[in-house]
């Protein structure tokens, strides 16, 4: 990470009231260069929860630079993160689009991910289109029960059902899993469905 000469700033004041029910947060915003997130939560004392982080503009440039990645991402993210309902049973849902994704070989117009988490059930849709194409989609289902303290037994608990279906994304970037490989060239095409729980 090369987060010792970054500079975060905060714009516009950051607003925490306080009732008798719960605390709010308003107006929060954190800036980096021109990229910028937003947002506000409430929190109440009943343990229910309300909010959302909106990512105005996100330069996955910018963002491979903190991280000090080797090979730098290019294109630029928006989206939108919400919470709500309660600690104990929490709605999550996300929405997320990214432009003009470059990596390695790979290229990108536009790629859309959407997520929801309720009620112990996980949806997942992502779609990657380039040059006005699908080249890539991706739908999964899950079943995994919300337990902070034994998260890694619901994992392994989890079932699942996934679809993927590719009509050619290039491979370049899995080389990086893997330190032996030092350039990989071509492109998958697929059409597979897998389902089974966690533990297999």
């Amino acid at each position: 990470m090369n987060f010792e000469n970054a500079v975060f700033k905060n714009r516009r004041p950051i607003l925490i009231s306080l009732s008798k029910d719960r605390v709010r947060v308003d107006s929060f915003n954190l800036y980096h260069k021109e990229n910028f997130v937003v947002g506000e939560l409430t929190f109440g004392f009943d343990e229910s929860i309300d909010g959302s982080i909106k990512l105005e503009k996100l330069s996955l440039l910018d963002a491979s630079e903190l991280m000090g990645v080797k090979f730098p991402v290019k294109g630029e993210m928006s989206g939108e993160i919400k919470l709500g309902s309660s600690l104990k049973r929490p709605v999550l849902r996300a929405d997320i689009t990214a432009k003009g994704l470059e990596y390695m070989k790979f290229k990108s117009d536009r790629l859309t991910l959407s997520l929801l988490y309720s009620g112990d059930k996980l949806g997942l849709d992502l779609k990657i289109i380039d040059k006005n194409e699908e080249i890539l989609s991706a739908v999964a289902d899950a079943t995994i029960k919300f337990d902070p303290e034994n998260m890694d037994k619901s994992i392994g608990r989890a079932q699942y059902r996934a679809t993927v279906k590719s009509k050619g994304v290039d491979i370049s970037p899995i080389s990086v899993f893997n330190e032996e490989i030092q350039e990989l060239e071509g492109k998958l095409s697929a059409d597979l469905v897998a389902e089974g729980t966690g533990e297999d």
